[in-house]
């Protein structure tokens, strides 16, 4: 006796089963994926020359979670070469992303072994923020005397 199988027979029940698959790997990979956050770039010249300059980038991650960097920075001349970053140039736009291994940055951490070369001369750095004060200092009144461990 032969038992005949419509390969519809086959196919619907396995495309089920694939549908299921493919939900729960989409909910998986929606669990652990990372949060946009800002990261802060800025650079510092450390070596000039007529002609050229290199500097120093710093990478700052201000928020609770890690975070895989990118960012943009205002830079004069043209790139010639960046180090411990994937990079590309627009202009005077020069724009940075991690590389592979250092792409995520820790909560509240700062990488600073990224770096670039160019030709021209560099632009101004901007003035930074200024700092807030210390806690302690906003709640001392002059005249006011205080003691930290039987030190006065």
């Amino acid at each position: 006796m032969i038992h005949r199988v419509r390969m519809t027979d086959r196919i619907v029940p396995t495309a089920r089963r694939l549908k299921v698959l493919g939900l729960a790997v989409v909910g998986l990979c929606a669990t652990t994926a990372q949060a946009v956050s800002p990261v802060t770039l800025s650079y510092a010249v450390n070596n000039q020359w007529q002609g050229g300059y290199c500097a120093v980038v710093k990478v700052t991650n201000p928020n609770n979670e890690a975070v895989d960097w990118s960012g943009s920075l205002v830079v004069s001349g043209a790139v010639q070469n960046v180090w411990n970053a994937v990079w590309t140039q627009s202009g005077s736009s020069l724009l940075l992303r991690g590389d592979g291994w250092n792409k995520t940055l820790a909560p509240h951490a700062t990488a600073e072994s990224i770096g670039f070369c160019a030709n021209g001369t560099p632009a101004p750095a901007p003035a930074p923020a200024p700092a807030p004060a210390p806690a302690w200092q906003s709640i001392a009144k002059e005249g006011q005397t205080f003691t930290v461990n039987g030190t006065q």
